[in-house]
């Protein structure tokens, strides 16, 4: 799966999986059917840009430990700024633990975004 394709998965999924230090059910709360991971950096912007502020209360996971270039670096530095300026909480996760959680090797995880669209609908 190429990084650039939008990479959306239930959050159901995380919450199935038993041997997982990220996913124990007690730290990782069951939000709904209507919940999706986004995995990735440019799926990650296009979701931020399509949506823009209306992701709050949205989560971006970045990976602790990850291993890159300057421009990636950078990148990063910018994605947390932008999240954390339209109220997205970012928290940083070891790359092992994320990976065991989200699942297969070939899935980008060099930020993961975790979205309910609950939080995209405005208050009645």
């Amino acid at each position: 799966m190429a990084c650039e394709s939008l990479q959306n998965v239930p959050i159901i999924a995380i919450n199935q999986r038993k041997a997982s230090a990220l996913s124990r059910p007690e730290e990782v709360p069951y939000w709904g059917d209507n919940a999706h991971i986004t995995c990735g950096m440019l799926p990650t912007l296009r979701v931020l840009a399509s949506r823009g502020c209306e992701c709050q209360g949205s989560v971006c996971l970045v990976p602790t430990d990850a291993n890159t270039d300057s421009a990636s670096h950078l990148q990063m530095t910018l994605l947390e700024a932008y999240c954390r300026e339209i109220g997205i909480q970012v928290v940083r996760v070891r790359e092992d633990a994320l990976r065991s959680a989200i699942g297969p090797k070939n899935r980008d995880i060099s930020c993961v975004l975790l979205t309910r669209e609950d939080f995209l609908e405005a208050p009645e």
